[in-house]
């Protein structure tokens, strides 16, 4: 993708994105939904201010990409966020349980065969779906954006993919207690939802007059 779509650099080129950066900027939620359920890199930046894809959303005005990423990502955020706190709450495992995993060993490679057969199957049944979800959509009985809800609800995202959008949309918050006591890829995620030039959403939807993308962000509290 080489940004012409999405091109927000000042007196040049609009530099170089990937496939997630594509769909996001031409607004199409179910190409999107698809990718992420394919576990397409949601860290990847767009080489114009290194752009995340909720950025990229809100300065092409893609009002159903920004929508369908602030749903997920607050949901991710807020089980993010209650699975660190339940882990600070509860009890620390004993010294025995720590130790028994060279007792279960044996059962690692049967155990990491199923989990794969499991995924392969998983993505068989993603792509039946994303097929039967884009002929709804053609027919006119499903909105995109819909589509994409759905598609998603079957879908299983990598904890790093979770992690990422929660972060990208701001919603994940840990109190600092917590946070150092929780585990490290809660840690990571600690950071705003600005690009590497330090822009925020919300000040790429307004840089580009996006009104509806600024409701839409404002309406989800993210941080301008």
């Amino acid at each position: 993708f080489d940004g012409s779509v999405a091109n927000a650099t000042p007196g040049g080129s609009g530099g170089a994105g990937t496939v997630l950066h594509a769909a996001t900027a031409l607004d199409h939620p179910l190409t999107l939904a698809f990718l992420l359920s394919m576990n397409a890199d949601t860290r990847a930046c767009h080489t114009a201010f290194r752009r995340l894809v909720v950025h990229e959303a809100a300065c092409n005005g893609s009002v159903d990409c920004l929508t369908l990423i602030l749903e997920i990502g607050t949901k991710f955020g807020q089980e993010l966020t209650m699975a660190a706190v339940e882990r600070h709450l509860a009890p620390s495992s004993s010294s025995s349980s720590l130790l028994d995993g060279k007792e279960r060993s044996p059962k690692t490679a049967a155990a990491k065969k199923s989990k794969q057969m499991s995924n392969n199957m998983d993505t068989l049944s993603i792509l039946r779906h994303f097929r039967e979800l884009t002929q709804q959509v053609e027919s006119g009985l499903l909105s995109e954006l819909d589509a994409a809800r759905q598609l998603l609800q079957k879908a299983t995202l990598t904890e790093s993919s979770k992690v990422a959008l929660a972060k990208q949309c701001g919603y994940f918050q840990v109190p600092p207690d917590i946070m150092i006591r929780s585990s490290s890829v809660v840690r990571s995620s600690l950071h705003s939802s600005a690009d590497g030039h330090g822009n925020t959403p919300l000040h790429w939807a307004a840089f580009k007059n996006e009104t509806a993308c600024v409701s839409l962000l404002l309406k989800y509290k993210m941080d301008p």
